[in-house]
């Protein structure tokens, strides 16, 4: 029996999967990549927040952060998690849905700027919101300098989104308040 490779959509092999011919027939046919799709209960999704106030624009945060989301997001997408994308500063925007293409992660984080306040308890309540819709490991990861524009406001939205099982994961600049994320993350 011949075995094939099959590559999900980020061009990873799938290991131990031997192809049947029908299948191989099928992928050739329809002219594009095979790809396998996880149970439900088998998903993985993390929104990456970013904090896009104006604290992030000083010694070029906003620049590494960029960097470092984009790291992130190709170690998440290597490891099987779909990627969503939210900005914060004085409001908080959806920018992504959560998918596998790191193209339409960097083309999002191309266009941000730092400026305006730090409103990170909307952007956790939108994660939240988004994610609590959806079954398997649910994971936020904040992307910031650790200073929103309200502490118990943060907090309570954190715990919130722990309540409905999701799991906050903090990612500071070198001049994070580390304090603080501390008590933000799961």
């Amino acid at each position: 029996m011949e075995k094939s490779i099959v590559r999900n959509s980020c061009n990873k092999e799938i290991a131990g999967f031997q192809q049947k011919a029908w299948v191989r027939q099928l992928a050739s046919c329809s002219g594009m990549p095979l790809m396998l799709h996880q149970h439900a209960a088998d998903k993985r999704i993390v929104y990456l927040v970013l904090d896009c106030s104006t604290s992030m624009s000083r010694k070029g945060k906003i620049i590494h952060a960029k960097e470092g989301s984009i790291s992130f997001a190709l170690e998440a997408v290597e490891k099987g998690y779909a990627v969503g994308f939210i900005s914060f500063a004085s409001e908080a925007k959806h920018l992504l849905e959560p998918g596998h293409e790191l193209s339409c992660i960097k083309n999002v984080l191309e266009r941000i700027k730092a400026r305006g306040s730090t409103n990170m308890a909307d952007a956790i309540i939108m994660a939240t919101g988004k994610l609590s819709r959806m079954q398997g490991e649910r994971i936020i990861t904040i992307v910031t300098d650790g200073q929103p524009d309200s502490d118990d406001e943060t907090l309570d939205a954190a715990e919130g989104a722990k309540y409905a099982g999701i799991g906050i994961m903090c990612i500071g600049t070198d001049d994070a308040d580390t304090r603080f994320l501390e008590r933000l993350a799961t």
